[in-house]
């Protein structure tokens, strides 16, 4: 079982860093396309529900009505939106929540995943983006990642021509947002 378990660990951890260094080259290009970033965070919070309720934390999509679609790559999108989610389960402690909530913005469709965990210290805040930085330094496997996630996250986002940011308060919790740009808008 521990053989097992560090095989699939360095899987994991190359197949993360195969994906890192493509976008890095900018070999990974977004095939936009509108798409509903509603329905996207519904489904990718589908997707987390079992580990949400494996560990007791609830899980919520936060989505208004009528709200317009997106350009962008969904694949793409899904994938730093599950990495931010994986974080913020991770991170958070049982009787938690975490939320995703997208919601029209004066520059485009502002998307955020929202956690009640521990939160992350002011010191680690500058460094959580750059590759295997881990704010658990004990490097615990059952406590953290690959320490690549975030780093995938935010050079997605940046190919879709936007910034990732995070707001955090020890003991209160942590929300990393970014905006996508409204399908009307992106082919006016």
């Amino acid at each position: 079982d521990t053989a097992l378990g560090n095989v699939q660990m360095l899987s994991r951890l190359v197949t993360e860093l195969f994906e890192l260094s493509k976008l890095d080259a900018r070999q990974m290009q977004p095939e936009r396309e509108p798409f509903s970033i509603a329905e996207l965070a519904q489904d990718t919070t589908l997707k987390f529900q079992p580990r949400a309720e494996e560990s007791a934390i609830k899980l919520k999509v936060d989505v208004p009505r009528d709200l317009p679609l997106v350009y962008g790559d969904i694949g793409m999108i899904d994938r730093a939106l599950s990495n931010l989610l994986e974080n913020a389960l991770r991170y958070s402690k049982a009787e938690g929540e975490v939320t995703i909530s997208v919601s029209p913005e004066i520059d485009g469709i502002g998307v955020s995943v929202s956690d009640t965990g521990d939160g992350i210290p002011a010191e680690d805040l500058p460094y959580i983006f750059d590759r295997f930085y881990r704010v658990e330094k004990s490097r615990n496997k059952a406590e953290g990642g690959t320490g690549l996630g975030l780093a995938i996250a935010k050079k997605i986002v940046e190919l879709h021509d936007s910034t990732i940011s995070v707001q955090s308060a020890l003991r209160q919790g942590t929300t990393f947002s970014f905006s996508l740009t409204p399908y009307q808008e992106a082919t006016a």
